[in-house]
């Protein structure tokens, strides 16, 4: 219908959490499910506006539909830490949107409101709704332009971008079945969430940085003493996560004989070019609150460091291939918990070959 859209994205692959309950998987994980209308056909761009099920606009690695939309082929730790392993990347509610073209800048904007619970959670344990704003600015960039081709005469700049995001997501209630299925969950008593960005792009240079804040009060259960362990309810206030990624890519070789315009799927002619890229990230995490940590050294930081460098290689424009080497580092801390080893890493190869089946 005229100035309409719906979008239905199925996952046919995904594997439940082995502490699921049963009936919760049916065979497929609905991701995205929502209707989108231009309420005002003369402002379409300014204006639109969606229903349903869909990415929550904040950051910009968690609007990836999929890891394999990313040049390292992964989210933050960070991102995959406040939003539940990637289940709160979507949730259900409704989101207005639009551009504005002024003054030479452009100007993106995304506002909504949501239940503030995980996808596929069409219940809301508490009256509060979850609700935030996105605001991103693509300004002039001749003076970068200018420097940039002094350093490298041959390159031209395709984009700069600055982005801002903020989320009030409210209280939620622990699911129920968790109790019975999984490892103990907390009550969430308020969430505030907060992200700066910001993006560059050149004939064959792209670099992308975030900064990523998170502040929740929370209640839960926590073991004390020796087996058998006695089970006490904490309350904390203002825990405080925060990170930061830094990734930068090279196209080495860039194949011109595809056309990302031409290729027939939606996802894939989004990318600037086709070929062989090489790609360098950081990822740094850190998780403040831990009580028991701060007992046994006197300090809440808890910071674990990813640094990768890998290649992608389009062998079809519907194939590629991506090998990264990647070192985690976790000083003294390793899987949210206090080990007293002065010094933990390892070192992990990842190997992944996407494709597209029709």
């Amino acid at each position: 219908y005229k100035n309409t859209r719906a979008f239905v994205l199925l996952n046919f692959v995904k594997e439940p959490p082995p502490w699921a309950p049963p009936g919760v998987y049916c065979g497929c994980v609905v991701h995205d499910f929502w209707f989108e209308i231009d309420p005002i056909e003369k402002y379409q761009n300014y204006l639109k506006v969606r229903v349903g099920q869909f990415l929550v606009p904040f950051g910009v690695r968690q609007q990836a539909r999929t890891p394999t939309d990313l040049l390292a082929m992964r989210y933050s730790q960070t991102a995959l830490a406040v939003f539940d392993d990637g289940a709160s990347f979507r949730d259900i509610g409704v989101m207005a949107y639009g551009r504005i073209q002024k003054f030479g800048f452009l100007f993106k904007y995304w506002g909504y409101c949501v239940n503030g619970e995980r996808m596929n959670v069409t219940h809301d344990s508490n009256e509060r709704k979850a609700w935030g704003l996105r605001l991103v600015v693509k300004p002039k960039y001749k003076l970068l332009e200018k420097l940039i081709k002094k350093l490298f005469p041959k390159e031209k700049v395709d984009g700069v971008e600055f982005g801002l995001s903020s989320q009030s997501a409210g209280p939620r209630a622990r699911p129920s079945y968790y109790s019975s299925y999984g490892p103990p969950q907390p009550d969430h008593t308020d969430r505030d969430r907060f992200c700066l960005d910001f993006k560059v792009n050149t004939s064959h240079f792209c670099a992308f940085f975030e900064y990523f804040q998170s502040v929740d009060s929370l209640i839960y259960e926590d073991p004390v003493g020796p087996a058998p362990v006695m089970w006490v309810w904490v309350e904390e206030k203002n825990r405080r996560t925060e990170g930061a990624y830094l990734e930068m890519a090279y196209w080495l070789m860039i194949n011109k004989s595809i056309d990302p315009k031409k290729v027939p799927c939606p996802f894939l002619s989004k990318r600037r070019h086709f070929g062989l890229q090489v790609v360098g990230y950081w990822d740094y995490y850190n998780h403040g609150g831990n009580y028991h940590m701060e007992a046994a050294t006197g300090s809440r930081h808890r910071p674990a460091v990813i640094y990768g460098l890998g290649v992608n290689w389009d062998i079809k424009w519907y194939v590629r291939l991506s090998a990264f080497v990647e070192k985690h580092d976790y000083g003294r801390y390793y899987g949210g918990k206090y080990m007293g080893i002065d010094d933990y890493g390892k070192w992990r190869l990842r190997v992944c070959l996407t494709w597209v089946a029709f």
